[in-house]
């Protein structure tokens, strides 16, 4: 049995589900970690080494990722300051709780230091927001005939 027209089921069919799952599990897997959102870059990285001095931990630098020199544990960073948007994730499960750490330090930081905002993510969504209502209501007021 296929996804013949006989049968009542078309390849089609199949597809916007098939794709719904295929993107909530691509979104699911990169969206793992802390996310930052209204954030300039600067700010971010402040916030990231604040806590982790505050944590009595240092930092190795590198490209894209930070490694705690006493621990050994390893956490990727990825910064989009012109969209004002910083994940932080950890590499491994042995990295979980220093990560954890950290971005509760980073709370903190954010609470109490005032420091550099890009809200370009924020609008975006508060216009795509405006969009979804504006188009249910459009929905509601049609006529089913």
């Amino acid at each position: 049995m296929g996804f013949s027209s006989s049968s009542g089921f078309s390849m089609i069919a199949w597809m916007n589900p098939l794709m719904f799952t295929v993107l909530l599990v691509f979104f699911w897997i990169q969206m793992k970690g802390y996310m930052a959102f209204a954030i300039s870059d600067s700010y971010f990285r402040e916030a990231l080494l604040g806590s982790a001095d505050s944590l009595g931990l240092s930092i190795e630098e590198s490209m894209s990722s930070l490694k705690v020199k006493e621990t050994g544990a390893e956490m990727q960073v990825a910064i989009q300051g012109w969209i004002g948007t910083a994940q932080l994730k950890s590499k491994g499960k042995e990295s979980e709780s220093s990560v954890r750490q950290i971005a509760q330090g980073m709370t903190k930081y954010f609470e109490n230091t005032p420091g550099g905002m890009n809200f370009i993510t924020s609008y975006f969504y508060l216009i795509m927001g405006a969009f979804m209502i504006a188009m249910s209501i459009w929905m509601f007021t049609l006529e089913i005939k």
